[in-house]
């Protein structure tokens, strides 16, 4: 019998309601911790605070996903072959697209269960 592995939407359900604990930038990609995983975003994140939205060419991007620490997460979406979004408590929004012409390099994202199983997007 072969083991059924969750997908990535299921494994993003278990850091809902948990807080960021580090946003980090590396180089030319983020880090995003949870205290059982890394979300880490080559593709990098937009950011939807209230009515701004953030790039990373806005000269307040980095500020903005500092702010991510101690934000719980609300809701974590896995929308196809589009993006990801992750909405935290405060409203703010966070998407990683997921489409081939926005990649810089051959994966968007990894998502690692701190010793456990890791997704690659």
């Amino acid at each position: 019998m072969q083991k059924q592995y969750p997908s990535l939407k299921d494994a993003l359900q278990k850091v809902i309601g948990r807080a960021i604990t580090l946003v980090n930038f590396v180089e030319d990609y983020v880090q995003i911790s949870w205290d059982t995983s890394i979300l880490t975003a080559y593709t990098m994140p937009t950011l939807l605070v209230g009515s701004t939205a953030y790039s990373q060419d806005h000269t307040e991007y980095q500020y903005e996903m500092f702010r991510l620490e101690g934000q719980r997460l609300k809701e974590a979406q896995v929308n196809g072959e589009e993006d990801i979004t992750l909405v935290f408590e405060s409203g703010t929004c966070l998407s990683i697209s997921l489409r081939d012409s926005d990649y810089v390099a051959p994966e968007a994202l990894l998502y690692q269960e701190l010793g456990g199983l890791l997704w690659v997007a």
